[in-house]
This record gives structure tokens, C-alpha cells and sequence, in this order.
């Protein structure tokens, strides 16, 4: 859905997804200097909250929970540079929210932003169980058994990690 436009973003700021790495490629830290106009800020913030994406007259700023793991950090900031990207208005993240429109856009943002499908592709050639490959990526295992059911690969085990998640 956003292939080009992600490829696009990772190949501006530099990130090349052919070559061979120990871990993941992606790095928010270098593709938000890239973005002048736009603001990461991490800090405490309410139990709910996982980030904000805020439009101002004083700019762009992604705010996220610092209090939060990295994998859910990594997310979010992928979720919040979405909205941006896509040109939402502002926005808090919260789990009770999470369901209109611009939050599923902005979660399916993150989701192809941190695992674009030539690096699931190739870790699922490479033999990795959606375990392997979310602590790689530094995501979650639920987030990559939905990447994985959405890509159409992996499918039985992706369910059965699902279920394990969601039934827990």
C-alpha cells in the first residue's frame, strides 16, 4: 500500500535494504533528522498514552512515551511519522482510539515503515520464526504475525502466534 513511498523515504535518508545487517535497517533517529521541520521529542507521559503528532503553527512534532518498550517505542514512532507523512491532523495515541480511519492508516504506515517486504521476505528465506524476526526488527511478535498474514507468508505459524497473544 505505501511500498513506494517507504522506499522512497528509506533511500533519501540513505538506508539500503539490499545490504546485509545484524540487525534492523531502519532507524527512525536518521530518517527523522532527514525531516527539518519535524520535532522528536520522548518523554513521560500518561499511562494511556503511547505518542502524540502534533501540527502547529510552531511546526511538526512527534512526542513519544519514553516510559514504553522499545519495540512499542519503535512503533509508535513509526505510527506518529505516519500521520505526518499522510498529512492527518493532530493526533494522541491511545489504545481506546485506535480503530478510525487515520489510526488505521497510520498503523499500517508503521507497519510497512519498519518492515518493508523485502526484509520479511528475505528473514522468512533465511529460515526465521516470527520470534527471530520481531526481535530483530525490534518489534513485537504480534506485529510481525500480522505483517507476515497481511504479506500472505508464514501464515500458520503467524496464527498461531496470534492466537497465543490474544488469547493470553
Amino acid at each position: 500500500m505505501f511500498d513506494s513511498t517507504i522506499r522512497y523515504i528509506l533511500k533519501s535518508v540513505g538506508i539500503d535494504l539490499s545490504t546485509k545487517f545484524p540487525t534492523s535497517p531502519i532507524s527512525f533517529k536518521k530518517i527523522l533528522k532527514h525531516y527539518t521541520n519535524l520535532t522528536f521529542i520522548q518523554e513521560s507521559l500518561d499511562s494511556e498514552t503511547d505518542g502524540m503528532y502534533i501540527r502547529s503553527n510552531k511546526g511538526y512534532f512527534i512526542v513519544i512515551n519514553k516510559d514504553r518498550p522499545l519495540n512499542r517505542r519503535r512503533f509508535s514512532v513509526g505510527h506518529e511519522f505516519g500521520h505526518y507523512i499522510l498529512g492527518h491532523d493532530s493526533d494522541i495515541t491511545q489504545a481506546k482510539n485506535s480503530h478510525n480511519q487515520s489510526e488505521v492508516e497510520a498503523d499500517n504506515f508503521s507497519s510497512s515503515i519498519l518492515m518493508p517486504p523485502d526484509i520479511i521476505y528475505e528473514l522468512s528465506k533465511d529460515d526465521m520464526t516470527i520470534s527471530e524476526m520481531a526481535t530483530w526488527l525490534r518489534v513485537s511478535k504480534i506485529t510481525v504475525a500480522f505483517r507476515c498474514l497481511y504479506l500472505g507468508i508464514r501464515e500458520h505459524e503467524a496464527i498461531e502466534v496470534k492466537n497465543a497473544i490474544t488469547h493470553n
